[in-house]
């Protein structure tokens, strides 16, 4: 944490929550260089990431990304898999890094609501795959971006879920 956040009353109060934690403080200039963040809050977080295992059984809808490398798009589709009410994404080899600095400010939170799966073979998930999805393009298009195509389909599937 900075200096200069530290002076903020709502970030005492996170320090207050987690005193039994190590809290440092650092000088502005000094955090500058750490963080990747041009304009951020003044804090920094370590946290154990939690790897769960895969589940035994995949019965719910889920997003599968393959080998989808750009840390923005990841972010955008892990955003609106939340906002779909999709409870979890498995990322084959490949796909971007679900917890780099740059998936977590495009997700916006989204990590906190999804089982994010990394590093899965998806030979066996894709073989359970009832029918191919498609995206109509009257418009002469070869190609959308991956993450307007996530949304796309996920929304379009609430809308048909939701009769």
């Amino acid at each position: 944490m900075t200096e200069g956040t530290l002076k903020h009353a709502e970030a005492r109060e996170i320090v207050a929550r987690i005193e039994e934690r190590r809290v440092v403080v650092l000088p502005d200039a000094l955090f500058g260089q750490l963080s990747s963040v041009v304009h951020g809050v003044g804090m920094l977080l370590l946290v154990e990431k939690i790897d769960a295992g895969l589940p035994a059984r995949v019965a719910e809808t889920c997003v599968i990304l393959d080998g989808v490398q750009d840390a923005g798009n990841v972010g955008s589709i892990l955003r609106s898999a939340a906002a779909a009410g999709i409870a979890r994404v498995f990322c084959a080899p490949g796909t971007a890094y679900a917890w780099s600095s740059k998936v977590l400010r495009s997700g916006m939170g989204a990590h906190f609501l999804l089982d994010i799966f990394e590093d899965v073979e998806l030979g066996d998930l894709i073989a359970r795959l009832d029918a191919p999805v498609t995206i109509p393009q009257p418009g002469g298009m070869e190609s959308l971006n991956v993450a307007a195509t996530a949304a796309i389909c996920l929304f379009e599937q609430c809308r048909q879920q939701r009769g």
